[in-house]
């Protein structure tokens, strides 16, 4: 679906403007929008005040992407990465991984929904500095999900995970 679906009405706004809206209403500091396919429109949704990343290649996948948006943060002491197709990740778990950042200062953090892992993931300055050098299939869910390690924090969440809106039938779902 590319990024045509942050374009998709979603609650009186789009899918991408819900995402927005919860990063804004929540206890972040700095928003950054990392855009790729249907840069022009997706953009066209985000208000002034929070910055645009456009991935000049996203053909080249969401790591891509990733590494664009953390290079835009470089200075940040925590980063906390939000799917722009997940709009029903609201304030609250924001929030809450904010809180254990503050709290704990852990490498990383996942969201845990009744238990199973989910987004937003939230990485820390140093875990940041190692993505760039992580290969293989989608090594952002193999160091933080499966978390080889041992240095990721589960944050629990007593609901269910978001939807992710990656097909048709993912959007109706979400609106349905």
């Amino acid at each position: 679906m590319g990024d045509v679906k942050q374009l998709l009405p979603y609650r009186g706004t789009t899918v991408l403007g819900a995402v927005i809206e919860a990063a804004s209403a929540s206890m972040l500091g700095e928003i950054l929008v990392v855009t790729g396919y249907h840069g022009a429109a997706v953009e066209g949704l985000v208000p002034d005040g929070i910055r645009i990343v456009r991935n000049p290649d996203p053909a080249r996948g969401n790591h891509s992407s990733l590494l664009l948006g953390l290079a835009g943060a470089k200075h940040a002491e925590a980063v906390l990465m939000l799917l722009g197709d997940q709009p029903e990740v609201d304030a609250a778990v924001i929030d809450r991984l904010v809180e254990v950042w503050q709290e704990e200062r852990p490498w990383a953090a996942v969201a845990e929904y009744r238990g199973e892992p989910g987004h937003p993931f939230l990485l820390s300055a140093e875990c940041a500095a190692a993505v760039p050098a992580w290969t293989g299939p989608r090594p952002l869910w193999h160091h933080l999900v499966e978390d080889p390690d041992g240095k990721v924090v589960r944050v629990a969440f007593d609901r269910r995970a978001p939807i992710d809106v990656d097909t048709p039938d993912d959007y109706a779902r979400l609106i349905g």
